[in-house]
């Protein structure tokens, strides 16, 4: 008798979760569509990955208890829209055709203002050997630890600042960088845009780190800055590296319409859904795993992505991103047709 009530109990809790996360799926679904709306809806359009896998487990325990069909039927379609939307920055469409190629490490981090192990960063960074180094979070005290423990790289730019916007660029291979500070938007954060020629190319990087849209007054603020960014973007003539926190994911509006404005690609499909933030513990203390990818960096159509990758946790609330691209090398094709003459 006691064996059956356990059962029974267990039965209708499992019901009660199973009707609570059918609940859930749904509307955060809906939400996500209604993200060009509302701005907490494009807060939960950030996380279609995890609604993805809400909807999946969903499907499953249908498939082993299919008496609610109308109910798998609504769920799968809730997963299907989930990951029709993040796909694109998942899956790698088409083939890249350069031939003659020359690699560019790119390696950005977000340092975090508040992270005090200069050493782990440091001695990451130097085993790395970027070609381009991409700094966030860049403090006075952060500034002070990089100039002693860089000793191989050079400055291109380096705006240290007390709150989370600082920003640096530094290169060990690239010389003759011209550097512009942008402001875009009305936020007053700095972004910083680079010209330089790399395996005879003229290459612009521009390099960001965006307000965070977690508030209304944010988020206005976020979605004011993305918009005047695409405009900027749109005018480059020339092969283009788009890098940077962003603090939304590649799926969400904005940036998917700047991805469009500008021809950009995203250098993470075909490697995964890579997430960058947070790391264990960073988050308000609470336990977790990375749950968004917001550390970006995004590349017209000249370059091919050899390589990228999610680097070690080193303190900060993000992990840092490494991007090996590929471009043409112009000075061997131009040799060529020249011998050929």
């Amino acid at each position: 008798m006691l064996g059956f009530k356990n059962n029974a109990v267990t039965k209708f809790l499992f019901a009660k979760v199973r009707s609570c996360l059918i609940l859930a799926a749904v509307v955060l679904t809906l939400l996500a569509a209604c993200e060009r709306l509302w701005w907490r809806a494009y807060i939960v359009a950030q996380f279609r990955i995890e609604i993805a896998l809400i909807c999946l487990v969903l499907c499953f325990l249908s498939l082993v208890s299919p008496r609610h069909k109308l109910t798998g039927v609504m769920i799968f379609a809730c997963l299907v829209t989930n990951i029709f939307c993040f796909s694109p920055s998942v899956l790698k469409f088409g083939v890249d055709n350069h031939r003659k190629q020359v690699s560019m490490r790119v390696l950005q981090i977000n340092l975090n203002n508040r992270n005090f192990h200069h050493t782990a960063v440091i001695d990451y960074i130097n085993a790395t050997k970027p070609d381009l180094l991409l700094l966030s979070e860049v403090t006075p005290i952060w500034g002070s630890a990089l100039d002693k423990g860089l000793g191989n790289f050079r400055k291109v730019a380096v705006i240290a600042r007390v709150d989370t916007y600082g920003i640096a660029v530094y290169t060990t291979s690239i010389d003759n960088i011209s550097t512009v500070i942008n402001y875009f938007g009305s936020t007053g954060h700095p972004s910083i845009t680079s010209n330089f020629m790399y395996a005879g190319q003229p290459i612009a990087l521009v390099f960001t780190h965006l307000q965070g849209p977690i508030k209304e007054h944010w988020f206005k603020l976020h979605s004011e800055e993305i918009p005047d960014l695409s405009q900027k973007l749109a005018k480059i003539r020339v092969p283009l590296i788009l890098c940077g926190d962003m603090n939304c994911t590649p799926w969400t509006y904005l940036l998917s319409d700047l991805q469009a404005n500008c021809r950009l690609r995203d250098s993470s499909a075909g490697f995964g859904p890579q997430l960058s933030w947070p790391t264990f513990m960073s988050f308000r203390n609470v336990p977790t795993t990375p749950l968004l990818p917001i550390d970006h960096c995004f590349i017209s159509k000249e370059f091919s992505v050899l390589n990228r990758s999610i680097g070690p946790n080193v303190g900060s609330d993000h992990l840092p991103v490494l991007v090996e691209l590929g471009i043409s090398d112009v000075r061997i094709e131009r040799s060529v047709l020249e011998y050929a003459k």
